[in-house]
């Protein structure tokens, strides 16, 4: 047997390896190494490194300590699987609301660096967000539209598993909650907007009170019907504002309703506690007269002897209508348009030998459409023998255009109606030249809170009828946004 004495010298070459031969009473095989108690009270260190320092090429059993995990982890073959990692969820921010699409964030300790997020409805399991990405002990997700699409008032419990099939110690509860309801809903970016073209209600349920986005815009006004001028258009706000959970009436305000010789204001459009004021009537050289009404934004001057003046609007609602003029000679009569959310309405003759054009209206892109909204009618227009005249034009965003009338040529002239103003939700009319000497103002398009054309006369001459008259003006709207994310 060799002597087991022997000194350190001895068992070193010079390079300092380790000579083999020299241990000659070492025995190193798999069963000397394996299988034996360690009574040892230390530690074993484990090689460790980063998740991304894993080696390339692991073998079946290979272990390591995983640095970026905090845990002891081996290779089964396949994959990595930590050996200590429970996970926890801490917390969780946001809620599930009916019909909704919303976002998750899960704060979560001991947690793999992909887990899988489970809902459950009872003991039914109604969805699963599989290799959810773990950042910093935080992971985002968009909630599932099976859980979404549940009834509210359900119950939701909701756990985690990391990547080994490791179940969270504990599970989290969301009740399906209630989302705002009334008019025609829809969405744009990050938004659900309500639009309502009708009177109803938004109900807002509890715990749903938040900042919203709105439009509020009342009915326009109508025409003048003789002689007249352009409708104004109805009060337009905008803004924001905290709603408090409640059932909100909303109220649509009325268009104007325009006819032979007939002028009438648009109504108020009222919602959230919001009042806007509906577009003053154009003015008439018949009763009530041939100064514009005052509204959201003023009426547009008929037209008789003078300078006539147009209604004053509403202070950051809308802008005065337009005045007319009329010529010495009489042959002829100047009226102006109706005033609109961007601008006065404009002012007639008598050097234009035009009527006053309708103000335009103000782009809203609160529903994603980017309409024109409360715009001034145009001014219509008379003459007994002159077909120099032009009515004037509906202003952008659904204002009517003007009409005319001509008393003593059997022939519509050509060209000289006013055209109804485009770029809306429903675009205003152009008047039509069904009768030979004389057509009724174009109405305002539905649901832009703008004015009705004036007429150039009703009533008069031989070529009246009883159906030529000023345009109506359009019913207003409200439109309301919320912002989605987060909620």
């Amino acid at each position: 047997m060799a002597s087991k004495s022997k000194i350190i010298a001895e068992l070193f070459e010079a390079d300092g390896d380790i000579i083999a031969s020299a241990l000659d009473n070492v025995v190193v095989s798999p069963t000397a190494v394996s299988d034996k108690p360690n009574t040892s009270t230390g530690g074993l260190t484990m090689p460790s490194g980063t998740t991304a320092q894993r080696p390339s090429s692991p073998d079946t059993g290979e272990t390591r300590m995983n640095t970026t995990t905090g845990s002891l982890e081996f290779y089964d073959g396949s994959v990595w699987l930590a050996t200590n990692l429970i996970p926890t969820i801490n917390s969780i921010t946001g809620n599930v609301y009916s019909t909704l699409a919303t976002n998750l964030v899960f704060s979560i300790s001991n947690a793999t660096s992909e887990v899988d997020i489970l809902f459950k409805e009872g003991s039914t399991l109604v969805a699963t967000v599989s290799d959810a990405s773990v950042s910093s002990g935080s992971v985002t997700v968009a909630v599932p539209s099976a859980v979404y699409g549940q009834t509210v008032g359900d119950t939701i419990t909701i756990s985690i598993e990391n990547s080994d099939g490791v179940p969270s110690t504990n599970t989290v509860n969301k009740t399906v909650l209630a989302v705002p309801s009334g008019g025609t809903i829809s969405t744009t970016g990050t938004y659900r907007v309500h639009t309502f073209t009708s009177s109803g209600n938004f109900v807002v349920p509890a715990g749903f009170a938040m900042s919203m986005e709105y439009l509020v815009v009342a009915g326009g006004g109508s025409g003048g019907g003789r002689h007249g001028g352009g409708g104004g258009a109805g009060g337009m706000l905008t803004g924001s504002k905290s709603v408090s959970a409640a059932t909100h009436s909303i109220v649509i305000g009325a268009g104007g309703a325009g006819g032979r010789s007939i002028v009438n204001s648009g109504t108020n459009t009222t919602a959230l506690s919001l009042t806007s004021i509906g577009g003053g009537y154009g003015g008439q050289y018949v009763s009530p007269g041939p100064t514009g009404a005052n509204g959201g934004s003023g009426g547009g001057a008929g037209s008789t002897s003078g300078t006539q003046s147009g209604g004053s609007g509403t202070s950051g609602q809308g802008n005065d209508g337009g005045d007319s003029h009329y010529n010495s000679g009489g042959d002829y009569r100047y009226t102006g348009g109706g005033g609109g959310k961007a601008s006065n309405g404009g002012d007639s003759g008598p050097s234009s030998s035009s009527c006053g054009n309708g103000a335009n209206g103000v782009q809203s892109n609160i529903d994603g459409n980017n309409y024109y909204y409360a715009a001034g009618g145009g001014g219509g227009w008379w003459s007994s023998s002159s077909t120099s005249v032009k009515a004037g034009n509906g202003g952008l965003g659904g204002g009517g255009g003007g009409g005319w009338s001509i008393s003593s040529q059997a022939n519509a002239p050509s060209g000289k109606v006013g055209t109804g103003g485009g770029t809306a939700r429903n675009s205003g009319g152009t008047p039509s030249s069904s009768f030979p000497a004389s057509s009724d103002g174009g109405d305002a398009g539905a649901n832009t809170g703008s004015g009705g054309g004036g007429n150039g006369q009703a009533s008069w001459g031989s070529y009246d009828s009883a159906s030529i008259g000023s345009g109506s003006g359009g019913s207003g709207i409200v439109i309301i946004r919320y912002n989605t994310n987060g909620l």
